[in-house]
């Protein structure tokens, strides 16, 4: 499970993305993980991403709460490091692999 440590809240939090949380982060927005992935970031994917990461500890947490305490964070800081722990842990759990650059031709 691919961890990182938030600030919000007036606290250090960690963030967990098992099973359970991507489940309910896909549920909370609606979207599969390989659409939320694809996505342009919007408020209410940064929000749905820290809150289903928060769950673990939070199980009676809410993407409002959340919200809340994003108001007086560094919203751009926290979504980043939970959008890269997020989708690492997508990675990993769905085994998706990485893909490939395309090589540019003439290029040695």
């Amino acid at each position: 499970m691919n961890e990182a440590i938030i600030e919000i809240g007036g606290q250090r939090r960690e963030l967990k993305y098992g099973v359970l949380a991507i489940r309910a982060i896909e549920r909370e927005s609606g979207k599969s993980v390989f659409e939320l992935l694809s996505a342009s970031m919007s408020i209410d994917l940064g929000v749905a991403v820290v809150w289903g990461g928060l769950l673990h500890a939070l199980p009676k947490l809410t993407p409002e709460m959340v919200a809340r305490w994003l108001d007086d964070a560094d919203y751009t800081a926290v979504v980043g490091e939970a959008m890269g722990a997020f989708a690492a842990s997508v990675v990993r759990t769905l085994k998706i692999e990485p893909q490939e650059e395309p090589e540019e031709e003439g290029k040695n």
